[in-house]
């Protein structure tokens, strides 16, 4: 267990994966394998987030401004607003959503994708509890921002809709957390083909089991 499991506490739902996971990790170390954990803090994945999703915001942004120009950008009322914070709203769902259809596609225990509520951070979440190849994993953590994100954006674009723009924008920031979990995973050098790929049961992140 690690030293933030053990500071924060944990929900009930967080206790059992946990329990689970560590049932699951002490057999496969029984089995030789070597378990790391490739996880982030909640800290630096909200300041990463930003860093690593401003360069594409920033590509979009003025892609938009070549296509339509500043037309529909910032033209918003109080209607508007709330609209677009509904929908902003809807949107973050629908990114957990995409975690856990596109992993229900590589694992045959569909019970193993969880959704959940996390009310510290106020955000719902999405985990599998299954092990996933480092492709499959790859996949799963970024499909949400290549959806909401890239295509969405480009939708925005080609459609001069400058609250959709704005939605697809954030979904890039908000994606920020999955690409790092990725680049943190692609980081992991491990010369072996013997490799499982789990999503951390309570933290932000994989852990990585290889012999």
């Amino acid at each position: 267990m690690s030293d933030n499991e053990n500071e924060k506490k944990l929900t009930e739902k967080e206790k059992i994966r946990l329990e689970k996971f560590e049932a699951k990790a002490k057999e496969l170390q029984e089995q030789g394998y070597t378990m790391k954990f490739l996880t982030i803090s909640p800290l630096k994945a909200n300041l990463g987030s930003l860093a690593v999703t401003l360069p594409f915001v920033i590509i979009y942004f003025v892609w938009y401004l070549m296509v339509v120009g500043t037309e529909n950008l910032f033209n918003y009322n109080l209607t508007t607003m709330l609209i677009a914070i509904l929908f902003f709203a809807v949107l973050i769902v629908v990114h957990e959503l995409i975690h856990g259809i596109t992993w229900k596609l590589f694992v045959k225990d569909r019970t193993a994708i969880e959704f959940g509520f996390n009310a510290a951070a106020l955000a719902p979440y999405c985990t599998c509890s299954l092990p996933l190849r480092k492709s499959q994993y790859i996949i799963g953590a970024l499909m949400p921002t290549l959806i909401l994100g890239f295509a969405l954006g480009a939708v925005a674009i080609y459609a001069g809709n400058g609250i959709l723009f704005a939605e697809a924008c954030f979904m890039f920031i908000g994606g920020g957390g999955d690409f790092l979990m990725v680049i943190n995973l692609l980081k992991n050098k491990v010369d072996t083909k013997d490799i499982l790929y789990y999503d951390h049961p309570t933290e932000i992140g994989s852990v990585v089991f290889y012999r």
